[in-house]
């Protein structure tokens, strides 16, 4: 029994361009994003990604009172209301548009090797030239401010926690007072987008002539940071991949195994022992400080 061929592009229902629109910033950015950013997403959220709808299913928050309480019952004995756990907020950062590598802008490809992200000023207008055939996404943000959880050794004692166990944490969020959202469809047209402050014709807000696609807007007139369009994600599998890039640990089958103790409020020792397949040879072992 053969399958059917679809000599047309399907339509577009709002779950695909979902997915298609979270797919294509992904690869833009290397971050998640919030289909529904007036959804509040906030760092220290950890879930799972539903695979269908590309969507984070939140299940706790690790500074929630019930999972301090339960890392102590873990003997996991880390107190996350110390301030220098805590999340910190970045400074407000220029206007800025992220698009996808198949986008030209203003007649120029926008890095066909690699994505690129480009800042805007309050009076400039960008516009994009999506290929025929081809689907192309653009996300803008006003003023956007990032909210992250500090670096530092204390992850690796959070992600030993059971509730960690094959979930992702949100490590960071992107929120803005306004943002602009665009799927284009498949016709290969120009689209012009800016955001206009005030006066003329046009009211302020996001402008476009886009004719074809999909187009989300939102703004808070109270310039209030409402909306949160994009995060980032670690899961413990992640993190310990980049533990063993860092400690050189390039022998095919090697597995990491970690242990963390808490000597101080500010000090965190973690010990790492590497399993190598019989047979194979670690090639380089260095002290991971």
């Amino acid at each position: 029994m053969s399958l059917p061929v679809h000599l047309f592009p399907l339509p577009t229902t709002p779950d695909t361009a979902s997915c298609k629109f979270i797919d294509l910033i992904q690869q833009a950015s290397s971050k998640r994003v919030n289909w529904d950013p007036l959804i509040d997403i906030k760092v220290g959220y950890y879930g799972t990604i539903n695979s269908e709808t590309r969507e984070l299913e939140v299940e706790g928050n690790i500074y929630d009172a019930c999972f301090q309480q339960s890392l102590r019952q873990q003997g996991l004995g880390i107190n996350l209301t110390n301030p220098s756990y805590q999340p910190i907020k970045g400074a407000t950062e220029d206007d800025i548009i992220i698009s996808s590598v198949c986008a030209l802008k203003k007649e120029e490809l926008l890095g066909s090797s690699k994505p690129e992200v480009s800042f805007l000023d309050l009076s400039t207008k960008a516009d994009f030239q999506f290929p025929e055939g081809m689907r192309g996404a653009i996300l803008a943000m006003r003023k956007p401010q990032q909210e992250y959880i500090p670096q530092g050794r204390f992850l690796n004692v959070i992600f030993e926690a059971n509730q960690l166990k094959d979930k992702y944490l949100v490590v960071s969020t992107c929120t803005c007072p306004t943002y602009c959202c665009y799927l284009s469809d498949w016709s290969g047209k120009k689209v012009a987008l800016a955001f206009v402050t005030s006066g003329g014709r046009v009211p302020s807000g996001w402008w476009t002539d886009g004719q074809a696609g999909f187009l989300r807007t939102e703004r808070d007139k109270a310039g209030r940071y409402l909306y949160t369009p994009l995060y980032s994600l670690e899961s413990r599998a992640s993190w310990f991949q980049r533990l063993r890039v860092h400690t050189g640990m390039c022998a095919t089958g090697s597995r990491l195994y970690s242990t963390s103790v808490l000597t101080s409020p500010q000090r965190v020792l973690s010990y790492f022992i590497v399993a190598v397949p019989r047979g194979r040879k670690l090639c380089e072992l260095l002290s991971f400080s």
